[in-house]
């Protein structure tokens, strides 16, 4: 299996896809700790269950998950501003919930 680039866009096996076609792609994927860290799913489900400073990060971190999708679907559209503070603010609370979910293995 190999992604070959070119002027046109990425080739990969037998599709072509535009840059911009696969940023979109990338965009609509699931950003849920268990999603991104599988690796780390058993730890956030104990911590979840167990701690909770870990449990109201989480839940926050979902809620502005759960916005950006709804925006990113179109489902209600944000100011780009909106969007970067809430796309910032998220990766905040990854970096953090992954530092706790590792610390805690």
């Amino acid at each position: 299996m190999s992604v070959k680039g070119g002027p046109v866009g990425l080739a990969y096996t037998g599709y072509s896809l535009t840059v911009l076609e696969l940023c979109m792609q990338s965009a609509l994927l699931s950003h849920a700790l268990a999603v991104e860290f599988p690796e780390l799913a058993d730890t956030v489900h104990r911590l979840k269950a167990d701690n909770s400073h870990f449990a109201r990060l989480l839940g926050e971190h979902d809620a502005i998950d759960q916005k950006i999708a709804r925006d990113e679907q179109k489902i209600e559209v944000l100011n780009d501003e909106t969007l970067h503070e809430l796309k910032q603010q998220r990766l905040k609370l990854k970096d953090e919930l992954y530092r706790m979910a590792t610390q805690a293995e």
